[in-house]
């Protein structure tokens, strides 16, 4: 059985896409997968089947449209993919799990060109590419940021975020 790691774009934000974790966890299991655990309310499951990526992201969809009333965007990693992300990635050990984010592709085929982005005066952010995700620093926060608001607009729909924080404590659900 593989111990997958969902990340959902864009529930629970702004009164949009509304996806009770408990619910979640409930109709999941129901779907057949095994060993369900959510991690905070902005959409992140580590659960267990014997599927592959592609066959799990099916059910899990579907399980959301018809138990939730929308299809979401969502990427299943194993932990060893979310292991190498933050193997990769080029924070300091000093940097505040908070403002190191990652933004993994959703669509792991085409992963789109950010070289040319680049801080914006008085903007301390950092920015590297990445095969599995991209990497964002924030020392002053995302809010403060030109640099996380240009990467978003560049990134559109094809990629969601995640601190290190929870990056950490998904590879802790998913059991390594």
């Amino acid at each position: 059985m593989t111990r997958w790691i969902v990340l959902f774009r864009g529930v629970n934000v702004g009164g949009h896409h509304k996806l009770p974790m408990a619910a979640l966890r409930k109709a999941l299991s129901e779907a057949g997968f095994e060993q369900m655990q959510s991690y905070i309310q902005s959409g992140n499951v580590a659960l267990g089947s014997q599927l592959d990526a592609d066959a799990a992201g099916r059910i899990v969809r579907a399980v959301v449209l018809r138990d939730f009333g929308f299809e979401p965007d969502i990427l299943l990693i194993d932990a060893a993919t979310l292991q190498a992300a933050l193997d990769a990635a080029p924070f300091a050990p000093e940097t505040d799990l908070s403002r190191a984010h990652l933004f993994f592709h959703l669509d792991a085929a085409a992963p789109a060109e950010i070289g040319d982005l680049a801080p914006g005066p008085g903007d301390s952010a950092r920015l590297a590419a990445g095969a599995i995700a991209h990497y964002l620093e924030t020392p002053d926060g995302v809010s403060n940021s030109r640099l996380a608001e240009l990467l978003s607009r560049r990134l559109k729909d094809n990629a969601t975020a995640r601190n290190l924080r929870t990056c950490r404590k998904l590879l802790e659900l998913a059991g390594t």
